[in-house]
């Protein structure tokens, strides 16, 4: 009896350890131990995938959602934005002469903002005149001393007008609504505006700014250092000897009605023509040393004249 008791227990313990080897055999093949899914084991698709995605998810790698790093500031090759060059100065000659009203001096309209760059429009059913210029946009009511610019309002120093058919506008009002740099001469009535444009409240001022060269200036050359010498020492090296030349009166320069000059030198006399500029200086061409000689006013009896780095004074000759 226990021997048959041995022998049954034996052969159960047998099946409870080979039961889930074949079990484990059904679940796990052989495909199942090589890398990727079994062959005959269908994948469902993820979702919301946007179509990124490929159907064939076990071969291609889904989309990265991290957005690629931003590019090293030093390794940019945007080049720095550059100022715009300076403008040539520009001489205006107004259309028509300004007005004054109760001190306060108007100007033609549309012929100095144009000149500037700046686009005007004028309504006369709403009496509304628009002016653009770059990032600014100023609407002015006609007999309004109020603008506004960019949506702020901007009081200027008189109302803008129409004149004999024509749109007049203070002289602040490029300033003040523009945002542009004004400059008035009261003696001269010279307006420069951004350092560029350049026009006479007085026209008669204008020929008056050149004429005031007109004249007799005898010169003075400044004084300076001078080589004087040079000396060779034993070791090779060589010791240069300056002496400081004052300076001294040299000749006469002579500026004429008639647009020429005439300018005497050590080596002669020279004669040509001049022009008026329009910042109120004045240039003698082809001067000494074939040069252009650019001359200023100092004041109303002195002169300075220059041309690479040159100078030479004068003063007028009574």
């Amino acid at each position: 009896m226990k021997r048959k008791w041995a022998s049954f227990c034996v052969i159960f313990f047998l099946l409870i350890g080979f039961v889930p080897q074949v079990y484990a055999a059904d679940v796990w093949s052989d495909g199942d131990f090589e890398l990727g899914p079994p062959s005959t084991q269908q994948q469902p698709l993820p979702t919301n995938n946007n179509g990124l995605w490929s159907e064939n998810l076990w071969q291609e790698t889904p989309p990265s959602t991290v957005p690629p790093p931003a590019p090293s500031p030093g390794n940019t090759t945007t080049p720095p934005p550059t100022a715009p060059p300076p403008k040539t100065p520009t001489m205006l000659t107004l259309p028509a002469s300004p007005v004054t009203e109760n001190g306060k001096t108007l100007i033609p309209a549309r012929e100095v903002l144009e000149a500037l760059g700046a686009e005007l429009q004028w309504d006369s059913v709403k009496q509304v005149i628009t002016v653009r210029k770059g990032t600014a946009t100023v609407h002015l009511i006609l007999n309004n001393n109020m603008a506004m610019t960019n949506g702020s309002m901007v009081k200027l120093e008189a109302p803008a007008r129409m004149i004999q058919d024509r749109l007049y506008i203070p002289i602040d009002f490029i300033s003040q609504a523009l945002g542009s740099k004004v400059q008035v001469e009261a003696a001269t009535t010279k307006v420069t505006v951004d350092d560029w444009l350049i026009f006479y409240l007085d026209p008669t001022k204008a020929s008056a700014a050149a004429n005031s060269f007109i004249g007799s200036w005898s010169i003075w050359i400044p004084g300076g250092y001078a080589t004087t010498g040079t000396t060779t020492n034993g070791d090779g090296s060589k010791t240069i000897t300056r002496q400081y030349i004052p300076g001294a009166e040299g000749y006469t320069l002579s500026i004429q009605a008639n647009g020429t000059y005439s300018w005497q030198t050590t080596e002669g006399t020279i004669t040509g023509a001049w022009q008026a500029l329009p910042d109120g200086r004045i240039v003698l061409l082809k001067g000494k040393y074939e040069f252009d000689w650019y001359v200023s006013k100092i004041n109303e009896n002195e002169i300075k004249f220059y041309s690479y780095g040159m100078e030479e004074y004068g003063k007028r000759v009574k």
